[in-house]
């Protein structure tokens, strides 16, 4: 009897242990809902130059852990273990911090709040106005109005909820940025870091989603509403603010979640808002693809907007761009958005705007000082041939 339940006892261990493997993913380009990333394709022994695949062991190893089966249901065993009894987030990407807040680890937004980045020094700080002062000029000269809008990182906004010291808001590098380009010169700059925190405490609804990186509706509502008074007294847009009536719908899929593997109870909502009339939202276009090639950017899209009439607006910028132009949509004829672009003589002459936005977020500050050299290179071209 002793023999047959020791047997039963290892056939249900081989079982366990091989059941993963005869229930592995063999499909192609399978997407990884907890992960938000294409898992990796089974290897081909052959290149595409019909050569032996010298990474062939490597590559089996890497599709052989991104489907073994059940992996998923693993991952979120682990990540919730991880989070609810270590006080962890499985990713190294994320922070938990108090009250289920979560922040993006990297790209400098915790060194923003330690005051260890940017660190400008003075003479960085006067070379970047200095650059946008020659950008607003030479836009100037063709009859194109120039914004500079300065966003924060969550950090910055809502540092008290890191666990990592005891941070209250204070000012940060955005903070110095703006100040020094508002004295310094007669740029239109808005620094959304002032009116969040001017508007953070009256705010039952946080302007930040909790496990995400980016602002809520309710936090680029406040930047709409500052940005949309500015181009109205630049004579850009010519229509009546819009009262957006935001409304909690559905669940939110944020990226902080999602880098540690939709852990269920961080579930936020969403917020939306309705329209009274027709926005069209144009992708993959060739006049958008030709902005993405021209302005070497990862994404353009365009918003037509046939209830106003003559205004065209090209808005760069990265993540955090992308609501705020959304919003400005409805006041404005034609606006094309281009994610991590940068600003090109061809892209204006094909375009023709009458303002361009140039959104950066603060993580990325330093990033001004060489982002847009080629523009800055082709306007001191046209500067001596003008001579």
């Amino acid at each position: 009897m002793k023999n047959i339940s020791d047997k039963l006892i290892l056939i249900f261990f081989i079982l366990i242990i091989t059941f993963p493997i005869f229930t592995i993913n063999f499909k192609q380009d399978t997407i990884s809902e907890t992960e938000g990333r294409y898992l990796a394709n089974f290897p081909k022994i052959m290149d595409s130059n019909k050569h032996f695949n010298t990474n062939l062991i490597k590559d089996f190893g890497n599709w052989f852990k991104d489907n073994l089966g059940f992996r998923n249901n693993f991952m979120k065993v682990c990540s919730t273990t991880e989070y609810t009894i270590f006080n962890r987030a499985i990713s190294p990407k994320v922070i938990k911090g108090k009250d289920e807040w979560l922040y993006y680890a990297t790209d400098n937004n915790l060194d923003i709040i330690k005051d260890t980045y940017p660190n400008f020094s003075e003479t960085e700080i006067k070379e970047i106005c200095e650059q946008q002062i020659k950008i607003r000029d030479y836009l100037k000269s063709k009859n194109i109005e120039y914004v500079l809008v300065l966003t924060p990182s969550k950090t910055s906004i809502y540092p008290e909820y890191l666990y990592e010291g005891y941070y209250d808001a204070k000012d940060t590098p955005v903070d110095l940025l703006a100040k020094f380009i508002k004295e310094n010169s007669d740029i239109n700059i808005i620094n959304a870091k002032e009116i969040l925190l001017s508007e953070k405490q009256n705010s039952i609804i946080p302007l930040f989603y909790k496990t995400d990186s980016h602002w809520n509706r309710y936090g680029v509502k406040l930047a709409y509403t500052t940005l949309f008074n500015q181009l109205n007294a630049l004579n850009i847009t010519k229509s009546t603010i819009f009262d957006f009536n935001l409304f909690p719908k559905g669940i939110k899929i944020t990226d902080l979640a999602t880098m540690n593997n939709h852990i269920t109870s961080l579930k936020e909502n969403d917020y939306l808002y309705a329209l009274d009339f027709d926005l069209q939202v144009l992708y993959s276009t060739e006049l958008t693809k030709n902005i993405q090639e021209l302005s070497d950017s990862a994404d353009c899209h365009e918003y037509f907007n046939t209830k106003e009439k003559n205004t065209t607006i090209i808005g760069f910028g990265d993540s955090m761009n992308n609501e705020l132009m959304e919003m400005l949509a409805v006041n404005v004829n034609k606006l094309f958005v281009v994610q991590n672009g940068k600003i090109t003589n061809e892209v204006i002459d094909l375009i023709k705007p009458d303002c361009i936005i140039y959104q950066i977020g603060e993580r990325r500050l330093s990033e001004l000082l060489y982002l847009n050299n080629e523009f800055l290179e082709s306007i001191e071209l046209n500067m001596e041939s003008d001579l």
